[in-house]
């Protein structure tokens, strides 16, 4: 004898549906520092929508992997270009145009650098 599991009617509820493409367009914008209102138009929705959908099991986790993402990111970037700004800091220092106060922190951050 088989047993029948009754049939859900309608939609099913949003805790158990996964984060939609554009709620995760709109939570990506707002790990970026986008404002909600941004977050709504990027994710063509409205906020009373996002507000929603931040109740969500996943939504706080996906947030912070977008963030931790975007750290990831701007870390490569200053890593990438760390030789370049170090030559020019310490032009900076160096030379004879630049005001004593702007060589004076320029110097001041070539040492904090070192440290």
């Amino acid at each position: 004898m088989t047993t029948l599991m009754p049939r859900k009617r309608g939609k099913p509820r949003r805790e158990e549906m996964e984060l939609p493409t554009n709620i995760q367009r709109a939570f990506i914008a707002r790990a970026s520092g986008a404002n909600w209102i941004q977050c709504a138009e990027v994710g063509e929705t409205t906020t009373e929508n996002l507000r929603k959908w931040r109740q969500h099991p996943d939504a706080q986790g996906y947030i912070q992997t977008a963030i931790e993402s975007n750290l990831g990111e701007s870390h490569s970037k200053f890593a990438d270009a760390a030789p370049r700004l170090a030559e020019r800091l310490i032009e900076l220092g160096l030379s004879k145009d630049v005001r004593a106060y702007a060589q004076i922190t320029a110097i001041s951050e070539c040492f904090k650098i070192l440290q």
